[in-house]
């Protein structure tokens, strides 16, 4: 009688920890998922499985803070379609312009309204230079003024041609042979929209500040999208690691 005593409590002892120790060992398919639940600890290497649990090494680096103020591109709803992008010095996260390439402010609006875009909202045209000035006066050292009011209202041949396509290629180009990256966006008060843009094709080089300039809330430009803004969140990116909306700061 003891002895069954004996064997029965082996056997149970044997499936709890079975059981824990099947607990412990997860198994994790993507990066993604090491992350989701807690278990990224800084390394950079991990082992994963694929779909017919066989193991490979992956290396899985994830940005928790970021210290320079720069632009980074991340993903918007999955991993890695790369539509969006994070301003690291104020935290802000900006949708590609050429996803709403062609679009006025008030269709893109209309489409917020009816449920797309979440999370995002139209920038104002003071959110939009503030995302210009990282890149012109943080990540290159130009001083460029941005209530330039004379003429045509467009800086060209600025010297500024690195700064240029950092814009085009982080924004998103707007036009399909040449450097052009344009948008519309509400002005401070929201009653009209504003246009800013940037243009590089060989030594011609511009930046459509456009100051003054309002425009109706139609307004559209077959090279020219909307800027759409988030104070973080909204991307796939942000919900999985929501400390890289932490602003560097000014």
């Amino acid at each position: 009688m003891i002895k069954y005593i004996l064997l029965i409590f082996l056997i149970f002892s044997n499936n709890i920890n079975a059981e824990l120790f099947v607990k412990k060992k997860i198994r994790f398919s993507t990066c993604d998922e090491i992350l989701q639940t807690g278990n990224y600890d800084g390394r950079k290497n991990y082992i994963l499985y694929n779909e017919n649990n066989e193991p490979f090494e992956k290396h899985c680096e994830f940005k928790t803070a970021y210290t320079e103020k720069e632009l980074i591109n991340i993903d918007w709803k999955s991993e890695g379609d790369g539509n969006a992008l994070l301003d690291t010095r104020t935290g802000k996260e900006w949708l590609k312009l050429s996803l709403t390439d062609s679009k006025s402010v008030a269709t893109v609006q209309s489409e917020i309204d009816n449920g797309e875009y979440a999370g995002f909202r139209i920038a104002t045209y003071s959110e939009a230079i503030e995302l210009y000035k990282t890149v012109y006066e943080h990540v290159y050292d130009y001083k460029i003024n941005w209530t330039y009011s004379s003429g045509d209202n467009v800086l060209y041949n600025t010297n500024t041609a690195d700064a240029n396509l950092y814009i085009a290629d982080y924004l998103g180009r707007t036009h399909g042979l040449y450097n052009v990256s344009y948008g519309y966006m509400y002005s401070d008060n929201k009653q009209d929209s504003k246009f800013l843009g940037v243009f590089k094709n060989g030594g011609d080089e511009r930046i459509y500040v456009m100051y003054p300039n309002l425009y109706p809330l139609n307004s559209s430009y077959g090279q020219a999208g909307v800027f759409l803004v988030s104070d973080g969140g909204a991307t796939y990116t942000s919900k999985l690691n929501p400390s890289i909306n932490t602003p560097v700061g000014n």
